[in-house]
Formats: C-alpha cells, sequence, structure tokens
C-alpha cells in the first residue's frame, strides 16, 4: 500500500521480523504491508510526504492536548494517528508505541487477560491489543479530536461510490471539546478533593 494514500492507513504498528524492527501498516480494508524500517521513520516518511516538520507538528498539538509526550498528530485529511502501548520491546530503545488512525477506530474494549488491558477494534474487523486502559485511551481519543482539524473529516462511499464528507464531524468535534473539559474538570476536582482529605 502506497503510503501516499492517507486516508486509506488505519494503523502503523511495531514488528518484529527476520529483517529486524519493522513497521507493520494496517490499511483501511484489513490488509497488512510490512515496511522494514522502525515507525519513527514511517512517521518522517509520512510527513515529508506533507511538507510537514513533525517536531513542530508535536509543539503545536501539545498545546493544544496539554502533552508533552506522546500527542496525537493530525497529518493529512482522514489521517489522524494516536498512539498507543502495542508492544513490550525485546531491546531497550526499540518502540513500543504504534499509532491508530483515529477515522479507522471503531470501538474500545476492555481485555482482562494480562498483559493486555484494553482491544482497540478497527472498521476493518482487525483487534489491535493494547497496554493501556480504556479510559487512558478514551482520554486520548478525545485529545486527538481537538487537535483534528475540519479538513480532516474523513470520506466515505456513498450507496452510488462516491465520497463524501462526514456531515456530523462539526458535531462530533464539539462534543468531543466538551467532553475534554469535563475530564479535566473532574482531574481538578481530584486533586482538590485529595488534597483536602490530606489536611
Amino acid at each position: 500500500m502506497p503510503l501516499s494514500v492517507h486516508s486509506r492507513i488505519a494503523a502503523l504498528l511495531p514488528c518484529y521480523t527476520s529483517q529486524g524492527d519493522s513497521c507493520q501498516v494496517l490499511s483501511s480494508d484489513g490488509l497488512c504491508h510490512v515496511i522494514p524500517c522502525r515507525v519513527p521513520a514511517v512517521l518522517r516518511r509520512l510527513a515529508r510526504s506533507r511538507a510537514l516538520d513533525l517536531t513542530e507538528l508535536r509543539r503545536q498539538t501539545g498545546g493544544l492536548t496539554c502533552r508533552r509526550l506522546l500527542q496525537p498528530l493530525p497529518l493529512a485529511p482522514g489521517l489522524v494517528l494516536v498512539p498507543f502501548k502495542v508492544r513490550q520491546p525485546r531491546v531497550p530503545g526499540d518502540p513500543a508505541i504504534g499509532y491508530v488512525n483515529l477515522h479507522a477506530i471503531s470501538e474500545i474494549n476492555a481485555k482482562v487477560s494480562a498483559p493486555y488491558r484494553s482491544i482497540v477494534q478497527l472498521v476493518s474487523g482487525r483487534q489491535i491489543p493494547c497496554f493501556w486502559n480504556t479510559a487512558t485511551i478514551h482520554r486520548l481519543l478525545a485529545m486527538a479530536r481537538l487537535t483534528a482539524p475540519e479538513t480532516a473529516t474523513p470520506l466515505r462511499e456513498n450507496a452510488a461510490g462516491y465520497a463524501s464528507a462526514d456531515p456530523l464531524a462539526p458535531l462530533a468535534r464539539r462534543l468531543a471539546e466538551v467532553f475534554y473539559d469535563i475530564l479535566l474538570f473532574k482531574q481538578q476536582s481530584d486533586v482538590v478533593s485529595s488534597s483536602a482529605r490530606k489536611n
């Protein structure tokens, strides 16, 4: 799958192959392609194809989400990559973080069997096990929606086979903003109540 077809990318996942540490590229139709380089190299390649500076993009999304690390990456229309911890590295320094396209996620489910704590379900039917719990993932998804520009609305094919923008995207974006505000308020309330109990 060519990396230039941004809206077709469902996930970038680190994996080990006979060629060493590599990257699995999952497409929106459920296919899997292995690229013999690490996930960060694939991210840089995607950014270059869009004439984007990854460092500046991370700085801007960090400002929107108040996160210094592991920010969502809105790289192209239909491609907003959300970070997930998807493996335990065999060698220190190997990437443990994969990225899933916000628009390719259908649902998040809890997983009780160790070591994974949740399952990311893709629209294609594929499942990605994750080491983070569902609350953490939902918080990351809300942040990713904050960073997604209106132009990042995924195109969906209608019955006639023509692509059209999702008309509910602006409403979904506003709901994500409200959800994120509620999470921030709850975190602040928890801190206040915790300090009150100590006193």
